[in-house]
């Protein structure tokens, strides 16, 4: 949800806090109830599940926007601009040595987390427990200081700095860190003060924020530990609601964190009907206030629709 809202509002202060955290806090629960392969087979189909599961729905999306965008837009159908989208898979426009490249969207998380996956068990399965922290922390630094020269095709630059938010992940889930901030309000509290702190000190000095897709690493390593530690902080306070006595509130929460891919893919292509959440007749903060606000709630409805239609499938083949 946070994505949908980034997306929407573009208040620096406002969208420098959503993006000084949602995307790395998405690979991070990329990397909890992730297990490493043992064997080479393990590994091996590991790599071919994670391609069918984030590679296919990826390139499939945006062929099929690329062809709607060509059918009612009238937008032109050029394979190479397509090929080179998909080689690159970056989220936004750049100009590479191969010339122009048109950006893929929001579907460039998947392609980065699929290869995000694949190295960091690659690793795993070559280094073991003994050197994979060390060599995570190398690589986290080599992807940052790559993506200041130099985009890499697939985000394989991104890829490798957000190793450490992956392994963070694999990290918290085996030591249950979430479960235990969760407990003590005033640890959480003092996070998500120290991340506030460091947050406003990176804006005010470097006037810029995290953001992956645009390779804007401010004042690294300082923009990494602030994404961790306000990742830890909403999923601390997503597990202290998840305990509570509204279990309504609990199963709305439940569904959207174990279906997220779902309400990704479905932003992805919510431009498809911006007529209906797209507002511009009041002024440039209440125009973009209620736009975000439309676009959360259509999304979700059409979600649970998506999601109703799915299981219905599902259960008319049993």
């Amino acid at each position: 949800m946070t994505v949908i809202l980034g997306h929407t509002v573009s208040f620096p202060l406002f969208r420098g806090f959503i993006f000084s955290f949602h995307m790395p806090l998405f690979f991070i629960i990329g990397g909890i109830n992730y297990h490493f392969s043992e064997t080479k087979e393990e590994l091996f189909r590991n790599i071919n599940k994670s391609f069918k599961r984030l590679i296919v729905p990826s390139v499939s999306m945006y062929a099929v926007i690329t062809i709607i965008y060509f059918i009612f837009e009238k937008t032109e159908l050029n394979t190479h601009d397509f090929l080179l989208a998909v080689f690159f898979s970056s989220g936004v426009k750049f100009d590479s040595c191969f010339g122009p490249v048109p950006a893929v969207g929001a579907i460039w998380f998947l392609v980065c987390l699929f290869w995000c996956r694949t190295i960091s068990d690659l690793l795993h399965y070559r280094l073991g427990n003994g050197g994979y922290g060390l060599s995570v922390a190398v690589l986290s630094c080599v992807g940052v200081s790559i993506g200041r020269l130099i985009w890499l095709p697939q985000n394989l630059d991104v890829a490798l700095a957000v190793l450490v938010f992956f392994s963070l992940g694999i990290w918290i889930d085996k030591g249950e860190i979430i479960e235990k901030v969760s407990i003590r309000p005033l640890l959480l509290v003092g996070c998500a003060m120290f991340a506030g702190g460091g947050m406003f000190i990176e804006l005010y000095f470097s006037h810029d924020y995290l953001e992956l897709a645009n390779r804007s690493y401010p004042m690294f390593p300082i923009c990494f530990i602030i994404a961790a530690l306000l990742s830890v902080c909403v999923m601390a306070a997503s597990r202290w609601i998840s305990i509570g006595k509204d279990t309504r509130f609990k199963k709305v929460l439940s569904t959207l964190g174990k279906e997220s891919l779902l309400l990704f893919s479905i932003h992805y292509l919510d431009s498809l009907w911006s007529f209906a959440w797209k507002v511009e007749c009041f002024g440039e903060g209440a125009s973009q206030l209620i736009s975000s606000i439309l676009r959360l709630v259509l999304d979700i409805i059409i979600f649970y629709i998506t999601l109703s239609l799915r299981q219905r499938f599902c259960a008319s083949k049993t």
